[in-house]
């Protein structure tokens, strides 16, 4: 029972600390990314875009992703999701030196973990996307 108020404090404190990271641009792996806002406040890099609409991995991942129960342990819940729907955690760092952590897809585009984990708490549903 006091499990639902602690996933809900959780995420309203990864949104609010992802929201304060709003950079378009972030250094991965010594590449520049430019990132590019979908599903509110949420950004995807490396993201291609079909009729407007973003098509990549990240994107399909922030719409179909939903937070199963027994994730959270003590690690970050937000890497061990992006692990479990095949993604890889990077750290990357905006032109101010703030880091946040990332989901890279195997098609190369990315979406911050802590929005990743937003969207699976809020989505309801479960992953449906393609690995």
């Amino acid at each position: 029972m006091m499990r639902i108020p602690l996933i809900l404090l959780t995420a309203a404190l990864l949104v609010s600390s992802f929201t304060a990271y709003a950079a378009t641009a972030w250094k991965i792996d010594g590449k520049t990314i430019q990132f590019v806002r979908v599903k509110g406040a949420h950004q995807v890099g490396n993201c291609t875009l079909k009729a407007g609409a973003p098509s990549c991995r990240a994107a399909l991942a922030l719409e179909n992703t939903v937070l199963k129960s027994g994730l959270l342990s003590d690690a970050n819940p937000a890497a061990i999701l992006c692990e479990k729907i095949g993604g890889t955690v990077k750290i990357g760092v905006d032109a101010k030196r703030n880091e946040n952590s990332f989901c890279l897809f195997g098609d190369g585009s990315l979406v911050s973990t802590a929005a990743l984990y937003a969207s699976a708490l809020a989505n309801g549903g479960v992953y449906r996307g393609k690995r």
